[in-house]
């Protein structure tokens, strides 16, 4: 192999060098486009999906919004052992339901179907203890149930405003009435069933 002479040497060091600052001004030149394209890109102004999820740190799921497994659509909050903790979904139907638990499983439902608007405060087992509602006729009713679900007393507004009470035994038996009538008069009906 015959050795190059120093000229030959130089002059080849020079075309390598030459190819690489074309190749590195090309690298530059792309990147710096690639840069550009990016910054000037308009920020979408609708994001579409059928469902996002927010995991945690340990990639558990902790939020679903869009459909959930039930065919309603919303939005589901857990917390870290999975349990329900707040929804807010809209049904099939076209109803809004709003609920809130905590970590005793006690919950506040608030929805709206129909005309009528309801609030129900549930006890540990998910059983409706106190329900507020107002209907589409203008009426209106707060009742009581025990533990067991059973109401126990009803009290509310018919649509011309004439107030009632009614009390319940364990059974949930209507044992008395309670009316003040448009014309003033009182009254009351005692219901003596004998269990």
């Amino acid at each position: 192999m015959a050795e190059m002479s120093l000229e030959a040497r130089v002059g080849r060091l020079e075309r390598e060098n030459r190819r690489l600052r074309v190749g590195m001004v090309a690298v530059l030149a792309v990147v710096v486009g690639l840069v550009y394209v990016a910054a000037t890109k308009p920020v979408q102004k609708v994001v579409r999906a059928r469902q996002f999820e927010v995991v945690d740190g340990k990639g558990k799921k902790r939020a679903v919004l869009g459909g959930l497994t039930d065919g309603r659509v919303g939005l589901s909050v857990t917390d870290t052992n999975s349990k329900e903790r707040v929804e807010l979904v809209m049904s099939r139907d076209g109803g809004a339901h709003l609920g809130l638990g905590d970590k005793h499983s006690g919950v506040v439902l608030i929805w709206a179907v129909d005309g009528s608007s309801f609030v129900a405060l549930c006890g540990a087992k998910g059983e409706s203890r106190i329900g507020l509602g107002l209907l589409p006729d203008g009426g209106s009713d707060l009742a009581f149930r025990d533990v067991l679900g059973v109401g126990r007393l009803d009290t509310g507004l018919l649509p011309d405003g004439t107030p009632t009470l009614s009390l319940h035994d364990r059974f949930g038996s209507t044992r008395a009435s309670l009316t003040v009538l448009p014309n003033g008069k009182v009254y009351f009906s005692p219901h003596d069933k004998e269990r």
